[in-house]
C-alpha cells in the first residue's frame, strides 16, 4: 500500500511537470519560429515480484513472476527543430529559413546566439538588426549595406523596397550586391540550450560549434511560424489531466486500504 502512494506521487509529479511543458507549448503556439521541447519520462526503479508458496511464505525458487514500477519521473527534456509553416508575410525584412540553420545575432553584451525568428529591421546606418537591436552577423562581420552618394562621402538613406535578399542569402539594392546573410548550424541539437525568446547557444562550443551553413535556404518576406500545434497540445494536456486524476484515485484508494488496515485490522474482538 505504501508502495502504491509512492508511486502514485511520483507519477502524478512528473504529470505536474509535463503539464507545464505542455502550458508553456501552447502559449508559444503564435510566437514566430518557436521550438516545442518534448518531454520524456523514466521509471524510478522496478521491484522484482516473487511468488510465494505454503503457509510459511516461502518463496519458491524460479518463482519470479514480473517486475513492478516504483514510479516514474522525468528523464530529460529534449528540442523539437523540426520545421514550422513558412507564412507570406510581404514585409521586406521578415526572412524565413527553409531548413537548417540559424541567424547569427550579437547581443547588447557582445555574446552570441543563435536563433530562427526572422524578424529584422534595418538601422540608419545600414545595419541589419533584429527588434531589440540586436545585430545580425555573417561569416565576416555585421550584416550592413553601405550606400554613398555619387562623391563616396555621405550615406544615402536606403528605400526599403530596393532590398533583395536572395534564397542564398546574396542581399542586392538597386540589382547590385551589397552583402550577404549567412546560417549557422549545430553537429550535434541535443547539444544546444534554449536561453528563452527564441534564442539558442550551444553548451559545448568545443565539441559543438555554430558552423556556417554552405547551402543556405532562405526566404524573403515570409516568417516561420511555432512548430507547436494547439489542436495536438491540447489533446496532449487532456491526456495529462486524466492520467493525473486516475493517479489520485490510485492514491486515494491505497490511503483508504491503509488507514482500514492500520484501524481494524488485529483489532481484539469483545
Amino acid at each position: 500500500m505504501l508502495r502504491g502512494i509512492e508511486a502514485a506521487k511520483a507519477g502524478m509529479m512528473s504529470i505536474l511537470e509535463y503539464n507545464d511543458n505542455i502550458a508553456h507549448s501552447l502559449a508559444n503556439a503564435n510566437t514566430t519560429a518557436f521550438k516545442q521541447t518534448k518531454v520524456s519520462f523514466k521509471n524510478i526503479q522496478d521491484s522484482v515480484i516473487n511468488a510465494m508458496q505454503g503457509r510459511n511464505g516461502n518463496l519458491e525458487e524460479n518463482s519470479k513472476l514480473g517486475t513492478l514500477s516504483q514510479g516514474s519521473t522525468v528523464d530529460s527534456y529534449t528540442i523539437d527543430f523540426s520545421q514550422g509553416v513558412i507564412k507570406d508575410t510581404g514585409r521586406n525584412f521578415d526572412f524565413a529559413i527553409n531548413g537548417d540553420g540559424f541567424f547569427k545575432m550579437k547581443m547588447a553584451d557582445g555574446t552570441f546566439t543563435y536563433t530562427r525568428n526572422g524578424v529584422m529591421q534595418i538601422q540608419k546606418d545600414g545595419t541589419f538588426t533584429d527588434n531589440q537591436g540586436n545585430i545580425l552577423m555573417n561569416d565576416k562581420g555585421i550584416v550592413k549595406i553601405n550606400i554613398y552618394d555619387d562623391t563616396g562621402e555621405k550615406q544615402k538613406l536606403i528605400d526599403f523596397d530596393k532590398v533583395v535578399v536572395k534564397n542564398n542569402g546574396d542581399i542586392y539594392y538597386n540589382q547590385k550586391l551589397y552583402g550577404k546573410i549567412d546560417l549557422y548550424d549545430f553537429n550535434d541539437k541535443t547539444k544546444v540550450m534554449d536561453l528563452g525568446e527564441n534564442r539558442f547557444v550551444s553548451t559545448d562550443e568545443i565539441s559543438n560549434p555554430a558552423k556556417l551553413v554552405k547551402n543556405p535556404n532562405m526566404q524573403q518576406g515570409a516568417l516561420e511560424m511555432s512548430n507547436a500545434n494547439s489542436i495536438l497540445t491540447l489533446i496532449n494536456s487532456m491526456n495529462a489531466q486524466r492520467a493525473y486524476e486516475s493517479m489520485n484515485n490510485v492514491m486515494q484508494a491505497n490511503s483508504t486500504t491503509l488507514q482500514k488496515a492500520t484501524s481494524t485490522v488485529g483489532k481484539a474482538v469483545g
